[in-house]
């Protein structure tokens, strides 16, 4: 009856930049609000960079301001790339930039197949660009190394700053 007001099921978004291709989005419903300029997807959400097929992120709410060209992910927000699963609890992606921002409390698995190891890592604010890899945080983190399910040492440090497509972390002033 509002005329502002635009409700789908079943949506599939696809994003272009220059005819190309950036990303999809699907989830259960949508509903656009003033004219378009605001977009709430709900359930099942799924948003997928398409140039990194291996990057997926979920959530149940995804709230897109199209003005500010931001997307909001809420309620359980995920990311999943490579050997890399990441949840939060609230995502941001800037479509310009590419950068991903982590706000309240974060986990951080990061999968070493070589040796079947993993680490975990716990911090409060991060910012991943996913066009170069950058990943930092510059509050203090929290982590530990484990082998086979079984612990190793656990970890603190002031910050962390790293890249995802080289594989390496740097946690300043860490301690074991």
């Amino acid at each position: 009856k509002n005329k502002n007001i635009i409700r789908a099921k079943e949506t599939f978004i696809e994003l272009f930049d220059n005819n190309i291709n950036k990303y999809t989005i699907v989830s259960n419903t949508a509903t656009s609000l003033n004219e378009v300029k605001n977009i709430i997807l709900e359930g099942n959400v799924e948003l997928r960079l398409k140039s990194n097929q291996d990057l997926m992120m979920t959530s149940d709410i995804l709230k897109w301001d199209l003005s500010n060209s931001t997307i909001v992910l809420e309620k359980n927000p995920s990311i999943k790339s490579k050997n890399i699963e990441i949840d939060s609890k609230l995502v941001k992606l800037n479509l310009l930039s590419n950068q991903i921002s982590f706000e309240g409390n974060s986990t951080m698995n990061v999968n070493h197949s070589a040796d079947n190891s993993f680490t975990e890592i716990s911090f409060s604010e991060a910012v991943w660009d996913i066009d170069t890899g950058d990943l930092s945080s510059f509050h203090k983190v929290l982590g530990s190394k484990n082998f086979n399910q079984k612990r190793l040492y656990n970890f603190s440090a002031q910050s962390l700053e790293g890249n995802t497509n080289n594989e390496f972390m740097n946690l300043k002033e860490c301690i074991i």
